[in-house]
């Protein structure tokens, strides 16, 4: 199934399963699509893509196979529904079929025992419940199978639309001249002055508040967890640090990359 994206809550500059928002037209997958930026009318690199997720490389090779070269007007052709690529990718389809075709048998059977005026009503409640029974039975793993799966494509649906989101987010803190800058990764352009740099501003004492509140500001506007783990070493824990940055960065990262991630800084 595929289907005309709602572009009504796009923000330009924004990256919707992995095309960029110009604010009138979405680009090619991967393809940087402001007008006028730094690399406009350019692919992302690989590495720059993996630096938010490794899993969206494939990603976007699986969907430039699928995508016409250039911009793709709200008006041109239709972007692939997420939900209906997992859905078809969970083989729920033959599954949900065969339970129809069960439960269609179990009706017709039902339907010719209730109309059968040779049975006593007794007999026909009875058999009825047998046949209930039986159905319940032979459909038990059948149902629990598809119940299963229907909530595997939620949780994957949730975490490509959370992980989406937290990937639109194209910034990184530096430090320069005594200051903390959140800039755009992309083109450096200061997008906001967080004050004094951490360990740099006088009369700016890290209290464990205050180095907290910062590590969730870089966390928040980009940084990565080495950097985290090598900037706050001093002043919070290895558990501190995983923890902040885990709570502002769950979805840019697969379950394995965090359970990688905790065998080696040692943290639960």
């Amino acid at each position: 199934m595929a289907t005309t994206p709602d572009t009504s809550k796009y923000q330009t500059g924004g990256w919707y399963q992995g095309r960029q928002w110009n604010g009138q037209a979405l680009g090619a997958p991967g393809v940087i699509n402001m007008p006028g930026a730094q690399g406009a009318g350019q692919p992302v690199s690989n590495e720059v893509v993996a630096q938010t997720n490794p899993a969206n490389v494939a990603y976007l090779q699986q969907q430039r196979q699928t995508a016409s070269v250039g911009q793709v007007p709200v008006s041109g052709a239709p972007v692939t529904d997420p939900y209906q690529s997992l859905y078809n990718a969970s083989g729920l389809s033959p599954l949900e079929k065969e339970l129809a075709d069960k439960e269609k048998q179990y009706a017709e059977t039902k339907a010719k025992v209730n109309d059968n005026p040779f049975l006593s009503e007794a007999s026909r409640v009875g058999r009825v419940a047998k046949l209930e029974q039986l159905y319940n039975e032979r459909t038990l793993a059948l149902q629990n199978e598809i119940k299963s799966k229907k909530e595997d494509v939620k949780n994957k649906l949730d975490y490509q639309l959370k992980a989406q989101e937290a990937n639109a987010l194209k910034t990184q803190v530096v430090t320069g001249g005594g200051r903390s800058l959140l800039i755009n990764s992309q083109t450096g352009e200061v997008v906001k002055d967080l004050g004094s740099a951490y360990k740099g501003g006088p009369g700016d004492e890290p209290t464990p508040v205050k180095v907290k509140s910062w590590a969730k500001t870089d966390s928040l506007a980009g940084a990565t967890l080495d950097d985290m783990m090598e900037y706050y070493k001093e002043d919070l824990t290895r558990q501190e640090i995983f923890d902040t940055y885990m709570a502002t960065n769950y979805y840019k990262n697969t379950p394995e990359e965090v359970r990688n991630a905790k065998k080696r800084f040692g943290v639960k």
